[in-house]
């Protein structure tokens, strides 16, 4: 109803012929499943959506891609040197950096793309029903020159950066598994070429 209100109705057809009709309000029991669903898609640290919407969101775009060819990126990102934070400054000190990392995804992407934590330090943006390499390039650039440029969080000294494997459908793979892969060798590649820059297989590094 108008204003959000849900109401239950159930008819029943009595012995005599009559029709008994039943309305319950409902509009509370609605809005705690839909709340629990929500929290089941999404990481209680950042607000991200979590692994368990990762798997669905790139299903769909696949879908999307078997439909009707349309093309998606998929980024890996890797926080640099985190490790040190949690050890120098303890657990708060993380948490601060996710959080403020999650931001930043956020910050950097389209409406129709999805930031995701996937867990620990390690986070994935699907870029829907794209082919720009080179912005969505510009857009990871962004983001890892953001988490480069921190030097304190809740009052602690922060040094860290961010690298980030880019993998492309249908370019890299056309199933979930290969461009899953893909982005992650992609993102190791970057590591190894001295961190804070994106990386495509087969492609020139994407320095900041």
């Amino acid at each position: 109803l108008d204003g959000g209100k849900v109401i239950n109705v159930e008819q029943r057809i009595m012995d005599d012929g009559s029709i008994l009709t039943m309305f319950r309000d409902v509009t509370l029991e609605r809005y705690e499943e839909d709340r629990i669903k929500i929290m089941a898609l999404r990481d209680g640290l950042t607000g991200l959506a979590n692994r368990r919407s990762f798997d669905a969101q790139i299903e769909d775009a696949l879908k999307m891609y078997y439909a009707h060819e349309t093309p998606f990126l998929l980024a890996f990102i890797d926080l640099d040197d985190f490790k040190t934070v949690n050890d120098t400054h303890g657990h708060g000190a993380g948490d601060a950096v996710l959080k403020y990392v999650a931001n930043c995804l956020e910050k950097h992407i389209r409406e129709t793309d999805v930031a995701i934590r996937l867990g620990g330090d390690e986070f994935a943006i699907i870029f829907h029903e794209t082919n720009d390499e080179e912005l969505v390039v510009q857009r990871l650039n962004k983001i890892i020159k953001e988490i480069k440029d921190i030097d304190e969080l809740a009052g602690y000294s922060i040094n860290i950066g961010a690298s980030a494997g880019l993998a492309r459908c249908p370019q890299d793979g056309v199933d979930a598994l290969s461009l899953m892969e893909t982005a992650d060798k992609a993102l190791y590649s970057a590591k190894d070429m001295g961190k804070g820059q994106v990386y495509c297989l087969g492609l020139a590094p994407y320095f900041t």
